[in-house]
């Protein structure tokens, strides 16, 4: 299990105590309001598991507890933070969440293509191989190729097995934007107004 890799453990410790260290001596906080957002991005992860180690929607078991675990501890820092920094701002974004529902209702959006890559290669329910990338050359029955980018991205989330599409960005910011993934669960807007 992951939580016992103390690599993993220590990993992480240690980035949470480089987010309080930035917070409370590099940016100096001393009486000024100051806003901070932060978005914890891990997502389900488009790298093909073991099936064993899949989900219903197809994303790595592993990972997502990874990225699960990673966000609410991230949580819980900030949580602590505001009651060591009372005059800064901090806002707590759960991009994992928002990512995850993308991804796993991404018919309900109209996206046709949740976890396969329009930038790939190797077919399947990934269209995935990690040694040959977007626009990357490949041999292909004796013809030399070069991977590209699928007609349609538009119904893709994923673009190359590492990014997502631009399509999916939008949708991203659309329900960031309102606040519903946020704590304090304020509009982008209301949070620069509140505190400007």
């Amino acid at each position: 299990m992951w939580k016992s890799e103390p690599s993993f453990m220590m990993g992480l410790a240690y980035l949470l105590h480089l987010l309080r260290v930035y917070m409370t001596k590099e940016l100096g906080f001393s009486g000024s309001i100051t806003q901070l957002q932060l978005a914890a991005s891990l997502s389900c992860s488009f790298l093909p598991p073991a099936s064993n180690q899949m989900d219903s929607v197809g994303c790595s078991i592993p990972i997502n507890q990874m990225a699960e675990y990673f966000n609410s501890e991230l949580n819980r820092t900030v949580v602590q933070l505001r009651k060591e920094l009372p005059l800064a701002v901090l806002t707590y974004v759960d991009v994992y969440s928002v990512k995850y529902k993308l991804i796993s209702h991404a018919d309900e959006y109209g996206f046709t293509y949740p976890l396969k890559a329009c930038c790939g290669y190797g077919g399947g329910k990934y269209n995935f191989n990690g040694n040959i990338r977007c626009d990357s050359p490949v041999v292909v029955n004796g013809t030399l190729i070069t991977v590209k980018s699928c007609k349609d991205p538009l119904t893709h989330v994923n673009f190359d097995g590492f990014h997502f599409t631009d399509a999916a960005n939008q949708w991203f910011f659309d329900r960031i934007n309102t606040g519903a993934y946020s704590d304090p669960p304020l509009s982008l807007a209301d949070a620069c107004l509140k505190h400007a």
